[in-house]
C-alpha cells in the first residue's frame, strides 16, 4: 500500500502506524532519519546546521571581543605584547578512542576501558600506532587516518584531551585519558608554535575579557541594528502556513536580508518544543525570535567581512562532538553502519516502542534533536504545521 509517512527511501503504511499521534509520527520520523544517517555514515551531514550554528557562536564571540577592544580604545601594539608573554602551541596528535558516554551503563564503560587498555598494551609492545587506531579506534574515519587528528590548538578538543595532549613530550604516548566521548590513548606527533597573525582573534578574546565591557558593547551594536531591521509578518504568517517559499525575505535591516530558508535552519537547531511553540504559537513571538536572528545574521557576516572566524579546527571539532553524540544514541537503539533501508525501518519501529532503560534515554534524548534530524532527508506524510496565531 502507499507509504502514509515516508523519510527519504523508508515508508511506513497507514497500518503500521496505527495509535501513533502526530507527535509520535514525528519522532519516528526523526528515528528513522538517524538510522539512515548512521546506515550511509552520513551523520556529519546530519548535524550541519546545528555545527554551523555552533561555528557562528565562535565567531560572533570574537566579533563581541573586537567591539569590545574598539570601544575602549585598546591598540594593536598592546595585543602583539599581551600575546608574546603568552604564545600559542599547535599540537598535532593521533588517538585510539573507545566510546563510551558517562552515562552509558557501567559494563559498557567498563568494555571501553579495557579496549583503550589493550590498545595501549599493543602500542607500548611496539606495534606502529596508525595500525592500532585502525584496529581498535571507534572515531568515524579513524582507519583511514590511522588516528590521526587535524592540527589542534587550545580550545579545539576538550579540555581533558588538552591537557593530556599538553602533556606530552613529541613521540611520548599517554595512559589511557577518560572524556565525555570515552577512553583515549594519545600519541603526540608534533608541538608548533603559532605565529600571533593566525591566533589574533583568540587573543582579542582574551583581553576584552580581562578589561570586560563585552556584552555593553555587543548591546550597543545589536540594538542600533536592531532599531532598523523590519519584520514582514505577512510573509512570515504565510511561510509559516506553507504558503510563501523558502527563499521570500522574511526580514529585512542594513545590509540583512533573511530568508525562510535562513529561518527554517534555524529551527532545525531548535529543541522540539522550541520549534513547535514558534511554528504554531503568537505570530508576534515568532516575529520576534526572527528579528533578533536577523541581527545575528548581520553580526556574523559583518564579523567575516572584517576576517573574523572560528578558530582552526573549530568545524571538525564540532563535527566530531556531534557524530560522538549520535552515535551514542545509535548505538543505544540498535542502529549499525550499513543497514539495509528495511531494517533500519525495523529498528526505528523498535526505538519508537522501547522499554529498557538505556535505549529510552537515548530515544528522548535523541527526540529533543527532531527537528534536526528530519530536516536532513525529504520527509512526507506528517501533518502540516497549525498555522500561527494573531
Amino acid at each position: 500500500s502507499e507509504a502514509a509517512l515516508r523519510v527519504d527511501g523508508v515508508g511506513y503504511a497507514e497500518e503500521e502506524l496505527l495509535g501513533l499521534d502526530t507527535r509520535r509520527r514525528a519522532r519516528l520520523a526523526g528515528l528513522t532519519a538517524l538510522g539512515i544517517a548512521v546506515a550511509r555514515d552520513e551523520l556529519g551531514a546530519l548535524g550541519a546546521p546545528l555545527v554551523g550554528r555552533r561555528e557562528e557562536e565562535l565567531v560572533l564571540e570574537r566579533f563581541r571581543a573586537v567591539l569590545a577592544l574598539e570601544r575602549a580604545d585598546v591598540e594593536e601594539e598592546v595585543l602583539r605584547a599581551h600575546y608574546e608573554t603568552n604564545p600559542r602551541h599547535e599540537l598535532v596528535v593521533r588517538h585510539v578512542v573507545a566510546l563510551a558516554e558517562p552515562s552509558a551503563p557501567e559494563a559498557v564503560q567498563d568494555s571501553a576501558r579495557r579496549k583503550a587498555e589493550r590498545a595501549l598494551d599493543r602500542i607500548r609492545s611496539g606495534e606502529p600506532f596508525p595500525r592500532v587506531a585502525a584496529d581498535l579506534s571507534e572515531e568515524p574515519g579513524a582507519a583511514e587516518r590511522g588516528g590521526l587528528l587535524r592540527p589542534g590548538r587550545r580550545g579545539s578538543w576538550v579540555s581533558e584531551f588538552w591537557r593530556a595532549a599538553s602533556a606530552l613530550k613529541v613521540g611520548e604516548v599517554s595512559g589511557v585519558i577518560r572524556t565525555q566521548y570515552g577512553f583515549h590513548v594519545l600519541r603526540l606527533e608534533e608541538r608548533r608554535t603559532v605565529p600571533f597573525g593566525e591566533v589574533r582573534d583568540e587573543v582579542a578574546l582574551e583581553a576584552a575579557g580581562m578589561i570586560g565591557g563585552t556584552e555593553e558593547a555587543w548591546s550597543a551594536w545589536a540594538d542600533g541594528v536592531g532599531r532598523n531591521v523590519a519584520v514582514d509578518t505577512a510573509a512570515l504568517g504565510g511561510w509559516l502556513r506553507g504558503g510563501v517559499a523558502d527563499s521570500a525575505s522574511l526580514a529585512r535591516g542594513p545590509g540583512i536580508r533573511y530568508t525562510g530558508a535562513a529561518f527554517r535552519t534555524f529551527l532545525a537547531t531548535r529543541t522540539e518544543e522550541r520549534r513547535r511553540e514558534l511554528r504554531s504559537g503568537p505570530l508576534a513571538e515568532a516575529a520576534r525570535v526572527l528579528a533578533g536572528e536577523a541581527v545575528r545574521a548581520g553580526a556574523v557576516q559583518r564579523a567575516r567581512d572584517r576576517g573574523i572566524a572560528p578558530p582552526p579546527g573549530a568545524e571538525e571539532t564540532l563535527t566530531r562532538k556531534w557524530e560522538a553524540r549520535a552515535m551514542g544514541w545509535a548505538a543505544s537503539l540498535g542502529f549499525e553502519a550499513r543497514l539495509p533501508l528495511e531494517e533500519v525501518k525495523v529498528r526505528a519501529r523498535e526505538a519508537l516502542g522501547t522499554t529498557r532503560q538505556n535505549a529510552r534515554l537515548a530515544r528522548d534524548e535523541a527526540a529533543q534533536r527532531g527537528p534536526l534530524l528530519r530536516a536532513a532527508y525529504p520527509v512526507e506524510g506528517l501533518e502540516p504545521p497549525v498555522p500561527a496565531t494573531p
